[in-house]
């Protein structure tokens, strides 16, 4: 044990602010948007393969030439292997975002577009894998290090990385939720498309230029379907950790005339209009349980409103970025070896215990998936946010210093949980 606890001292010590501040900076420089993730991929490769990690660079469908690394530090046998998977794909840009590539340190504050969700936590896990790898001693398991695609779409990159055959015998996700608390409880996700069908017709809606039938707009009719689903009853028992659950949320529409939502002629009335749904769900929830919930809450709103024709899409199309695949919810123990082994490094690193496991969240992210396929994991990483100065900046910044510690408490876990026996 002694052998162990100078290790994790030596391997904690090494871990450099600048460097690690330096790191996120050159991550947040590149663009990576979902399923235009590639170039970063790229970068990672290169920088992994310079550091002699044994890369794989894996082709994730849909969207073709989309890539993610797998780097592996391989370690001498007979350990636990541990996974630390990231998203590389970020947010689309807020309105008015200024130089968001630009990354810039002030204060505590690392500033730049996905450093908040999660370049910050990327840069955290690669860097407590790098910390293990200087030192030069190779633990007995491997460490998985996955910057994965399409976490924003539900999880495409992670699910990939199943189907391929990666694995481990625990995961850690640095997920913004904090460094303090490890989260084991979180909500599915089921993501669908709603499309209404409208009616042109010349002019107004009662058009006076004659024609056959009378004008019906889509884009109405969807406004209608939509405060119908948010005050809809889904069929589900309340689940008291995650108060507030199930929701539903709507975040794109589109509108206009035909299927690809013309606009060129903007000025008389819609006829095709598509509003892309995720709903957050709760244990005893799935995809068919939902979509049976939406159909007979629409089915309701058209006993009034016969004109309201509509039509769902699920799986979508991915040409949305939206998911065709569920994120289930998890209840996950909170006596798993990984959270053990966390909590132990927790207190190494800073001398006091853990603040709280087993926190709630009601957005999922990839641990979801990899606890459903049978990795244990959680998520516990550097917080950070928005910030909104109208007319002036939009962007993330992370915070410096959960960054720096979350990767000392991955790096000291890593040393923990893959010297331990299989």
């Amino acid at each position: 044990m002694k052998g162990i606890e100078e290790l994790i001292t030596r391997v904690v010590d090494s871990v450099n602010e600048e460097e690690v501040v330096s790191f996120a900076s050159d991550i947040a420089r590149i663009p990576s948007f979902t399923g235009e993730e590639t170039a970063l991929a790229r970068w990672l490769q290169k920088f992994f393969e310079e550091r002699g990690y044994e890369v794989e660079m894996q082709e994730v469908p849909p969207h073709k030439g989309n890539f993610q690394p797998v780097a592996r530090l391989s370690g001498s046998g007979g350990g636990k292997d541990l996974m630390f998977n990231g998203h590389m794909d970020v947010e689309p840009l807020f309105l008015d975002c200024k130089d968001p590539w630009t990354p810039k340190r002030v204060g505590n504050r690392l500033e730049g577009w996905g450093l908040f969700n999660m370049k910050g936590g990327v840069a955290a896990m690669i860097m407590a894998a790098e910390a293990v790898r200087k030192v030069g001693v190779k633990l007995k398991g491997d460490i998985i290090v996955c910057p994965v695609v399409g976490e924003l779409r539900s999880g495409t990159g992670t699910m990939h990385l199943i189907d391929k055959g990666v694995t481990a015998d625990a995961a850690i996700v640095p997920e913004p939720y904090c460094c303090h608390d490890i989260n084991t409880v979180t909500c599915g996700c089921v993501d669908f498309v709603i499309n209404t069908k409208g009616r042109f017709a010349l002019g107004a809606l009662d058009s006076p230029f004659g024609g056959e039938g009378r004008a019906i707009d889509a884009l109405q009719k969807m406004l209608k379907i939509l405060d119908a689903l948010n005050k809809m009853k889904m069929t589900h028992k309340p689940w008291s950790k995650v108060p507030g659950a199930p929701l539903v949320y709507c975040g794109a529409i589109r509108a206009g005339r035909g299927r690809d939502h013309s606009m060129r002629s903007y000025y008389i009335n819609v006829d095709f209009c598509t509003a892309i749904i995720n709903v957050c769900t709760v244990l005893g929830q799935t995809p068919d349980t939902v979509l049976k919930d939406v159909k007979r809450t629409i089915e309701k709103l058209r006993e009034e409103d016969p004109d309201i024709i509509y039509e769902i899409e699920a799986p979508p199309d991915p040409k949305y970025y939206a998911s065709d695949m569920y994120m289930p919810p998890i209840d996950a123990p909170i006596d798993m070896p990984i959270i053990q082994a966390i909590k132990r490094n927790y207190k190494r690193v800073t001398g006091d215990e853990i603040r709280s496991v087993g926190v709630p969240s009601i957005i999922p992210s990839d641990h979801t998936i990899l606890y459903a396929n049978g990795i244990p994991a959680v998520c516990i990483g550097p917080t950070g946010g928005w910030i909104h100065e109208p007319g002036v900046r939009h962007y993330q910044y992370v915070n410096i210093d959960e960054m720096v510690l979350a990767t000392k408490v991955l790096a000291a876990t890593a040393v923990d949980f893959c010297n331990s026996e299989k």
